[in-house]
């Protein structure tokens, strides 16, 4: 089952906060699941808990009959697809009616089937429901209403604004989307509407993935400064072996010399832990500075041929 399943199976649970708020959820579910665009289909879904909701919310709003039709999804295994139909104009009509529904301005919003917070709240809980989706927090962070036109969405998106939920607007073909990216954001608007299970799933992925990055950035940081280490300690041996090979060691200087029979007993230490070895403490860069000195020597002697 999907984050966005599990999300819809919360939000068909949560219980209406008022008498209005039933039929704030029923307006949001038929005007944004194109129930007005069809002289008779109201509802397609694949969510079985959202068709059992707009069922139950309609059934009890009004006496309409309405029809459910099942058909198998063959090309996604255990999948099906729930239709829900009115039979007669005269249902329809009822509906129009009963949601204040005007042909001439199908993108209107009548606010006044919304009259408080919770009325709110539960029409984009009813949008929601069948209009929107929320990918998984494992992948990424996205959260979507789909809608049929610009005008709709526009004054959607101002709709949402007004009531804390901000979107950012993108057409992709002939769908309008109203779309969040944060992952903060999405989960409020998640709790916002009731999915506080989900949302809190989200934080606790949010949470792991943070901690997962943190721990990578850090070992990607120690394994490029080991690298580091590693290729100045095989060009510093080089420059050593070079020394010893062509004039010896015997005639460098006593801390020169010193140093460079260190590093050729210990060519895995970094700067801080030769320094740690030398029987007379210096600094690092001390140890740097006659490091440096060796390669010097070392290409000079290749510069005269040694």
């Amino acid at each position: 089952m999907s984050f966005s399943h599990q999300v819809k199976q919360e939000l068909c649970k949560v219980p209406s906060a008022c008498p209005d708020c039933e039929k704030a959820l029923a307006y949001g579910m038929l005007l944004f699941s194109r129930a007005f665009d069809d002289g008779r289909v109201l509802l397609q879904t694949e969510h079985r808990d959202v068709m059992n909701r707009y069922v139950d919310c309609l059934s009890a709003l009004t006496d309409l009959i309405l029809s459910v039709e099942t058909t198998d999804l063959h090309l996604r295994e255990e999948k099906k697809m729930y239709t829900v139909s009115v039979q007669s104009e005269r249902d329809l009509e009822m509906i129009r009616r009963c949601f204040d529904f005007n042909p001439s301005d199908p993108a209107r919003l009548c606010l006044e089937l919304m009259p408080r917070g919770c009325c709110a709240v539960s029409f984009i809980r009813g949008a929601f429901l069948v209009c929107g989706s929320v990918s998984d927090p494992q992948r990424d962070y996205h959260l979507e209403f789909a809608l049929s036109s610009f005008a709709l969405a526009e004054h959607f998106r101002t709709y949402l604004a007004e009531n804390g939920v901000e979107c950012k607007h993108t057409s992709r073909k002939n769908t309008e989307l109203l779309y969040q990216k944060d992952s903060t954001a999405i989960e409020e608007i998640l709790t916002l509407l009731g999915a506080s299970k989900q949302a809190l799933e989200l934080m606790e992925v949010k949470i792991i993935k943070d901690v997962r990055n943190h721990t990578n950035r850090q070992t990607n940081c120690e394994t490029a400064n080991l690298t580091k280490t590693v290729t100045a300690s095989h060009r510093e041996i080089e420059d050593i072996r070079l020394i010893d090979k062509t004039i010896g060691l015997s005639e460098l200087p006593d801390e020169l010399r010193e140093l460079a029979m260190l590093r050729l007993r210990h060519t895995d230490l970094s700067l801080r832990e030769l320094q740690e070895l030398l029987p007379v403490p210096i600094s690092r860069s001390g140890v740097h500075h006659r490091l440096k000195k060796l390669s010097q020597i070392a290409d000079r002697l290749r510069k005269e041929g040694k």
